[in-house]
C-alpha cells in the first residue's frame, strides 16, 4: 500500500459515517496514524530535496572543472602551435622585419585568443551559477510535490545542465580554434 492510500485510508477512518464511530478508539489511532503518515511523507519529500541540491552541486563543480581544464589544453596547444611557427619563421627567413612582423601578429592574436577563452569561461561560469539558482528555486516549490516529480525534476536540470557546459564548451573550442586560424593565415600572408 502506498502512502498515499495509506492516508486516504486514515482520512475515511477519521471522517466516518454517523454511527458513532469516533468513540471507538480506533479513530483516535486513525487520527495519530494520519499525522504520522503525513510526517513521514513531508520527510521523505525533504530527503529527496536534499539529494536533488547534493547532485546539483557536484553536477556545476564538475562541469566547472571540465570546463576550465578544456580552455586551459586550447591555449596551451594555441601557444604550442604559435611557439612553433614562429620558431620556424625565424629559422627559415633571415628578413628581420618580416620576423618581427609576424611576432606582433602572433603576440596580438595570442592576447585576443586568451581573452575570448575567459571570457567564454566567464560566460560559462555564469550560465552554471544561473542554472544552478534555478534549480533551487525548483526545489523550494517542488518541496510540495511528489516524490515521482521530483526525480523527474533531478533528471530534467542534470540534463539541462550538462547540455549548457556541453554548448559552452564547444562554442569556446570553435572561437579559439576560429582565432588561431586567423593568426595562422595572417602568418601565410605575411611570409608570403
Amino acid at each position: 500500500m502506498s502512502a498515499f492510500s495509506m492516508i486516504r485510508t486514515f482520512n475515511i477512518l477519521r471522517h466516518p459515517p454517523p454511527c458513532h464511530l469516533e468513540k471507538h478508539s480506533l479513530y483516535h489511532v486513525a487520527t495519530t496514524l494520519h499525522f504520522a503518515l503525513w510526517w513521514w511523507f513531508f520527510v521523505e519529500v525533504v530527503e529527496a530535496t536534499i539529494v536533488l541540491v547534493v547532485v546539483e552541486v557536484v553536477v556545476v563543480v564538475v562541469a566547472l572543472i571540465v570546463v576550465v581544464v578544456i580552455v586551459v589544453a586550447v591555449v596551451v596547444v594555441v601557444v604550442v602551435v604559435v611557439v612553433v611557427v614562429v620558431v620556424v619563421v625565424v629559422v627559415v627567413c633571415n628578413n628581420s622585419r618580416i620576423v618581427v612582423k609576424v611576432v606582433v601578429v602572433v603576440v596580438v592574436v595570442v592576447v585576443v585568443v586568451i581573452a575570448e577563452a575567459a571570457a567564454a569561461a566567464v560566460v560559462v561560469v555564469v550560465i552554471v551559477v544561473v542554472a544552478l539558482v534555478a534549480a533551487i528555486a525548483v526545489v523550494a516549490v517542488v518541496i510540495v510535490v511528489i516524490v515521482v516529480v521530483v526525480v523527474l525534476v533531478v533528471i530534467i536540470v542534470v540534463v539541462a545542465v550538462v547540455v549548457v557546459v556541453v554548448v559552452i564548451v564547444v562554442a569556446i573550442v570553435v572561437v579559439i580554434l576560429v582565432a588561431a586560424f586567423k593568426m595562422l593565415m595572417m602568418i601565410v600572408v605575411i611570409v608570403i
